[in-house]
């Protein structure tokens, strides 16, 4: 990619944020991801003493050139932070960016942390592999090794720790559409595989049902769940006792359980209790998910009569479960096959304090956050009598105001629908500890892929299986709210169709509208719905124009809109913004200048600005916002 070309993304990222002339001031080299800035650097013959404020908006300005850059995973971004005659420091200019630079120069940290950039750009999901067409963006000083000291890794926006970084080719403004749970499990493996050229056809009015086949293969899916995964095999991880006993009798370290028996009273419970387990202790449903029902770390006689009377006065509980409590933080692995290929820590509701706002308001923060998660926007924290409980145990009201730093503790399970955070830990965990939730989905006869979730004391490193999940939201591993999301579709459909590939980088911005292939299965008038097959070209002409200003589109004109477009062969959309409404075309070269020559002779106005456009392409023609044609790191 030339330097105009990447500039002229960059501008249009950060409008005056960017300039292509170089001035005077400090300059600063920011290795920066998609969602963060990893390190600072500068040259070693300058000392000048920086702002903490013009750090971050020097961080902030990297961060956003690597998201101006289609397909680009980050960049060691140039910039120069110019200071007026009257000592004041300007906004921060870029200048250059260099996809592959080498890790060495006369250059020095002055905050985050060199080693840990390293570190993730290891990672494959960090690595650039960009278009055959856009080998190089561009390139800027010599690059530095960490000498010189480092500091903490630097976040952007708020202030906040560092944010996740999501899978490529699954960023939340390619899946906004899907957001949630079980349709976000079956809408991205489902576009994996519409990527790779394999025929997907939807069998339910919802979304969540699914066949994706080859020719040779045909492989049903319900949310993540395979016609692989047998029924016994479903019932049986449905039945958490059989489970166990399976678990158990194959060597995978489970938890003491036993089922109390039919009509039990709470004092037998209790007696059982004391004979033949260890307090604390554990009572739940035989049968559920989400954590429905469950009641951990009961230390007394009392407390155990209660939950178990709890229990018993619900009308679906059936077989109740008495078991060893074990500590340890809680866990979720995802297997498929013989690969455990994501790992997070489930960290129960909670905010932190910052010494200014109250818990309700930091409460409000966090679920705008969560919002702009894929999977976790429906799971934000709602509080309720469970939260008043544990405020009133930290001597704490949703009207106080916690210190700097306080960890404020919402709920007492790590349910990510119950407002819970997740961390990724997929290559801190031990390896005896993922390859014992790969011994335990073998365990159970006829289980293709399954969550298995894992209690793990690092102190003393011991842990236990204590449940299998054989439809698991995959979003928890992808969308964690810390740390790398793993691409689990990816996995999945390498599991099952080994053959096919990923094929071309462009493809990765193109995405299934879901809703409108729903819609005669909503209707009735479809019993299933076969997508069409991704074009050959894989549209290699993505552009985004500009009209002239004071141009309104009306009803009329957007039919016609659609109608040329299906006319040339295009996909794309109208974009309404601020100021006027925008239209995004790809194709080949020769269509899209056919269906620009149809627009300007339609609507009577020139095209006066084109530039790439590096959002989010669906099949078909489309008005925002009844489908949302987004930008990198773009929300609606």
């Amino acid at each position: 990619m030339s330097y105009d070309m990447a500039m002229e993304l960059v501008s249009a990222e950060g409008g005056e944020w960017y300039a292509q002339v170089r001035r005077a001031g400090v300059r600063l080299r920011i290795y920066a991801g998609r969602d963060r800035g990893w390190c600072v650097t500068r040259a070693r013959s300058d000392d000048t003493a920086l702002p903490e404020h013009v750090l971050e908006a020097s961080v902030t300005a990297a961060v956003h050139a690597v998201r101006a850059i289609p397909e680009l995973r980050w960049a060691a971004v140039d910039l120069v932070v110019p200071k007026s005659q009257d000592g004041e420091w300007a906004r921060p200019l870029v200048e250059g960016m260099a996809s592959r630079p080498s890790l060495a120069g006369d250059h020095h940290v002055i905050a985050g942390s060199l080693r840990e950039f390293v570190r993730w750009m290891a990672s494959s999901a960090a690595e650039n592999e960009l278009a055959s067409t856009d080998a190089t963006v561009t390139s800027g000083p010599a690059e530095e090794s960490e000498k010189g000291g480092s500091a903490e890794i630097i976040s952007t926006g708020r202030g906040e720790e560092p944010g996740p970084v999501w899978p490529s080719g699954f960023e939340s403004h390619l899946v906004r559409q899907i957001y949630g749970a079980q349709r976000l499990s079956s809408g991205t493996i489902a576009t994996e595989a519409w990527r790779r050229g394999l025929s997907v056809q939807f069998t339910g009015a919802t979304g969540v049902t699914f066949t994706v086949s080859d020719g040779d293969r045909n492989v049903a899916f319900n949310g993540s769940r395979s016609s692989f995964t047998t029924k016994e095999a479903h019932e049986i991880v449905e039945d958490k006792d059989r489970a166990l006993a399976l678990l158990r009798g194959a060597g995978v370290p489970v938890p003491m359980s036993q089922v109390v028996p039919d009509g039990a009273a709470a004092d037998e419970v209790v007696d059982l209790a004391d004979r033949d387990h260890q307090w604390p202790v554990v009572v739940k449903p035989a049968r559920g998910s989400m954590g429905r029902g469950v009641f951990v770390n009961i230390t007394t006689a009392e407390g155990l009569r209660e939950y178990y009377e709890h229990l018993r006065r619900q009308p679906k509980t059936g077989r109740i479960l008495l078991e060893d409590h074990v500590a340890g933080d809680d866990y979720r692995i995802y297997v498929v096959g013989d690969s455990a290929v994501g790992a997070c820590l489930r960290v129960p509701a909670h905010v932190i304090g910052d010494g200014a706002k109250d818990v309700k308001t930091l409460i409000r923060e966090k679920n705008s956050d969560r919002r702009r998660n894929p999977f976790l926007s429906k799971g934000l924290i709602r509080p309720d009598i469970e939260t008043e409980r544990l405020l009133d145990r930290q001597n704490l009201t949703m009207s106080d105001v916690p210190e700097v730093g306080q960890h404020v503790q919402l709920r007492d399970k790590a349910n990510a629908s119950a407002g819970g955070d997740s961390e990724d830990v997929t290559d801190d965990l031990p390896q005896e500890v993922l390859r014992s939730a790969v011994a335990a989905v073998q365990a159970i006869p006829g289980l293709a892929a399954a969550g298995v979730d894992v209690l793990y004391d690092r102190a003393t490193g011991k842990y236990v299986v204590i449940e299998l999940n054989a439809r698991a939201h995959i979003g928890l591993n992808m969308y964690p709210t810390r740390g790398q999301g793993r691409p689990v579709p990816t996995a999945i459909i390498d599991h099952f169709f080994p053959e096919s590939t990923r094929g071309s980088e462009s493809t990765e911005s193109l995405a299934l509208n879901i809703d409108d292939l729903l819609v005669p299965l909503n209707r009735g008038s479809a019993s299933a719905v076969t997508v069409a097959p991704l074009p050959d070209h894989l549209y290699p002409v993505r552009r985004y124009h500009s009209f002239e200003p004071g141009l309104t589109l009306t009803d009329r004109q957007v039919r016609l809109l659609a109608r040329a477009a299906r006319q040339a062969g295009v996909s794309g959309g109208v974009r309404y913004e601020t100021d006027a409404p925008r239209l995004v075309v790809a194709g080949t070269s020769e269509s899209v200048r056919d269906f620009t020559e149809r627009a300007e002779r339609l609507l009577n106005r020139a095209l006066v600005h084109s530039r790439r456009w590096p959002g989010v392409v669906f099949e078909g023609f489309f008005i925002a916002p009844r489908l949302p044609l987004l930008l990198p790191g773009e929300h609606e």
